[in-house]
């Protein structure tokens, strides 16, 4: 999205008051930015923070749909949490 702006990663770092090393690490995939630097770097660049997070574009595989009662279930048992209790619930996702 950056380069697709013709702004440098300098000017980015800039623009969104983030270290430019920091900047570099996430665009190689090396750093997951927190949530409040993913915000800076959504104005900076004029976009929707939604537009950062799925690579610059809309996407149409980030949902699937599942008739009722076709998700997968699952089941916890009680564990090491001290409760004595588990759970389970069934998966909305494919």
């Amino acid at each position: 999205m950056r380069e697709a702006q013709d702004v440098s990663l300098e000017e980015l770092a800039e623009l969104a008051n983030v270290e430019a090393d920091q900047l570099c690490k996430i665009e190689k995939g090396e750093s997951v930015p927190p949530i409040g630097v993913v915000l800076k770097l959504s104005r900076a660049l004029g976009s929707k923070v939604g537009q950062i997070l799925h690579d610059g574009g809309p996407r149409s595989d980030i949902f699937s749909i599942v008739p009722s009662g076709e998700g997968e279930e699952v089941d916890r048992e009680a564990g090491s949490s001290g409760t004595g209790q588990g759970y389970s619930y069934q998966s909305l996702l494919s």
